[in-house]
């Protein structure tokens, strides 16, 4: 079976979808603040139909529509690139001084991890905390808003099988 589609219904269906695109640009609300720990879309609140985000805090997970993290690719490729040792534990960090938040991962030999959030939840006003709080987690962490995913929040330690909550402000 052959199908063809008229030049005619090409042009409708790319000015059909144009439009769409505009739609969607001009109800969302662009949220980059060169985090990038992911590209998230969720329902926006009063002042937008859309927010698109570059992370994920506590709090998010009941809004978001669609994301990717880049916590898993960014490690396969620092593997990758021979840049950890599975027996030499390691750190990765990152800090937002402007914005007042941010965590610290400790990758341990064997698989375990330790890690600690500063300020990346929502406060109960749905407002993003700022400062030396330790609460939230990191996108993968908090996009089901599962409380079973709250053990991977704040400050926890994994064995490399399960997450063992530690501490957290916010839970």
């Amino acid at each position: 079976m052959n199908f063809r589609v008229s030049k005619r219904s090409r042009i409708f269906i790319l000015a059909g979808l144009g439009m769409l695109a505009l739609a969607v640009i001009l109800t969302t609300r662009f949220c980059i603040k060169g985090r990038y720990e992911g590209l998230f879309l969720l329902k926006g609140k009063k002042d937008s139909l859309f927010v698109l985000k570059d992370d994920l805090y506590l709090g998010d997970g009941s809004r978001l529509i669609i994301g990717f993290d880049m916590d898993g690719p960014r490690e396969s490729i620092r593997k990758f690139m021979g840049g950890t040792e599975p027996d030499r534990p390691y750190l990765r960090y990152d800090w937002d001084e402007k914005d007042g938040k941010g965590f610290v991962r400790n990758f341990l030999p064997g698989g375990g991890e330790l890690i600690t959030c500063l300020g990346r939840y929502l406060d109960s006003d749905g407002e993003e905390v700022h400062g030396l709080f330790v609460g939230g987690g990191l996108p993968k962490n908090v996009r089901d808003n599962d409380v079973v995913k709250e053990n991977e929040t704040g400050m926890a330690y994994n064995d490399g099988k399960r997450w063992y909550h530690v501490w957290c402000t916010t839970n």
